[in-house]
């Protein structure tokens, strides 16, 4: 099924970085995809798996940069769990202070690759029409995740730029973020600077050789390691809260980030980027290319 985008959304987009599709997904996908993102955080067992955490700062529980963790870094084909940072006992890593299913933040990154539902959902005609209405002429997928976002204990995500992390020349990366519950200001919803994609991109998250192996936040420019970030103001945010079953578009310059979730109510998304196939993908980005 072809998805014709009207003039007046293709302008938002163009005009703003980003752009809300309510009811983009039917109640029925919805639930699909949120029952599929169940059954895999319930086959969970922290006993078996590495203690991963997605952190703001990279660092996880047992002292180890998640940025040097090879359980994060060779994910890109494969389906892996990382959990809220508030979700484990300091002390005591192995100690989950809440239930299995209810300490993990992210399930990724190769669920285009391996999960089956995901899969034929991410790769549709759909998807394949919006990216070339937005000038992708040969879309590739890559990078695609669960994010839950935690009832109470849900991190917040720093502004950033996904093009950052996944560095294509020319510039190419857009974000596809379903939402698949309700998102709103008090659960961490998605949160934007209008019309900063037309600044540069500030960082590169790049995998440099080891050992040990690592990924690193340089500037842009320089190259410098942790410098180069934008300072933009609180205030320049705009929230967009959605609800579940809306798509939202992100260019990959524009800046965005979310709140924690301070509710009772979890915040779940899938999300995945897609980039023009004839562009050249950095040797250097973090996300080794699997491609589909």
């Amino acid at each position: 099924m072809t998805v014709s985008l009207t003039t007046e959304q293709l302008e938002k987009f163009h005009r703003d970085g980003y752009l809300v599709i309510p009811e983009f997904l039917t109640e029925e996908d919805v639930s699909k995809l949120r029952r599929r993102a169940d059954e895999l955080v319930e086959a969970f067992d922290p006993s078996s798996h590495p203690i991963s955490l997605f952190t703001a700062s990279g660092q996880s529980a047992e002292g180890k940069p998640h940025s040097e963790d090879d359980y994060f870094l060779e994910s890109g084909d494969k389906i892996r769990y990382f959990l809220e940072t508030k979700s484990v006992d300091p002390a005591n890593p192995r100690a989950l202070k809440v239930k299995p299913h209810q300490a993990v933040n992210k399930i990724g990154h190769g669920l285009h690759l391996v999960d089956h539902l995901c899969r034929r959902k991410i790769m549709g005609e759909p998807i394949q029409s919006i990216a070339k209405q937005l000038h992708i002429n040969d879309p590739r997928v890559l990078q695609s995740m669960y994010i839950f976002k935690q009832p109470n204990i849900g991190g917040e995500v720093p502004p950033h730029q996904d093009s950052s992390f996944l560095h294509t020349t020319p510039l190419s990366a857009i974000g596809f973020w379903f939402a698949l519950e309700d998102c709103t200001p008090d659960n961490g919803c998605l949160a934007f600077v209008p019309g900063s994609h037309d600044r540069e991109i500030s960082q590169r998250y790049i995998r440099v050789a080891g050992p040990p192996v690592k990924a690193i936040l340089v500037d842009a420019k320089t190259g410098e390691e942790g410098k180069g970030a934008y300072q933009v103001p609180s205030e320049d945010y705009k929230l967009a809260p959605c609800p579940k079953g809306s798509l939202v578009l992100i260019h990959g310059s524009v800046l965005h980030r979310s709140s924690a979730n301070t509710s009772m109510n979890r915040r779940l998304a899938l999300t995945f980027h897609v980039i023009e196939g004839t562009s050249k993908y950095s040797a250097d980005n973090w996300y080794v290319l699997k491609l589909r």
